[in-house]
């Protein structure tokens, strides 16, 4: 699970560091006015990775310490 740095902005490291990660799940926190890059989503994407922005309402994650949900 990867909280995605600087609401999703995309920077020279971008793809380097989401590659190392390669997260199944990304929650980037946003607003309708500042949303992230179309470059980063479409990286994370095709990475194979789940999307969640706060930008579409609360992101809620739930774990047991072994197994976790997201919901939104």
């Amino acid at each position: 699970i990867l909280k995605v740095p600087h609401h999703g902005r995309k920077n020279a490291n971008s793809e380097k560091f989401f590659t190392v990660l390669s997260p199944k799940t990304a929650i980037i926190t946003c607003e309708k006015k500042d949303m992230p890059d179309a470059a980063v989503l479409s990286f994370l994407k095709s990475l194979g990775t789940k999307i969640y922005g706060t930008v579409d309402g609360t992101v809620t994650l739930t774990t047991d310490g072994t197994r976790y949900t997201v919901s939104q």
